[in-house]
């Protein structure tokens, strides 16, 4: 490969140097549409997206989780789930709406901007 050729004043000599080029280790991909282009993007905007579908796709499973407590809690001594899947259906559901709806979405706006 040929490297970039500089002119460089050294010592009040004119001095003409050639840099080495490397190949890449990690060479970006090439596509520029379809799934690979939005996974190994670089785009500030495409990762905040990227960050949105995955907030929203944890909004729908935090979702499900509310209603099915929800559907515990619609008439009283309910069998629907047993208490002790109870507890953890409301700490599984707090634990995904902070950790993986709140937290994803900040990013997402915070990549946005």
């Amino acid at each position: 490969m040929q490297g970039r050729s500089y002119t460089v004043l050294q010592r009040s000599a004119l001095v003409t140097t050639t840099s080495l080029t490397f190949p890449r280790l990690f060479p970006r991909p090439k596509a520029e549409t379809g799934i690979w282009s939005w996974i190994g993007t670089v785009d500030h905007k495409r990762i905040g997206t990227l960050y949105g579908i995955t907030a929203f796709i944890w909004f729908i499973v935090g979702g499900i989780e509310a209603l099915l407590m929800r559907i515990q809690l619609s008439k009283a001594d309910n069998t629907f789930v047993d208490p002790e899947t109870f507890n953890q259906l409301f700490t599984m559901h707090g634990t995904t709406m902070v950790f993986m709806v709140i937290m994803p979405l900040s990013a997402a706006f915070f990549n946005w901007l």
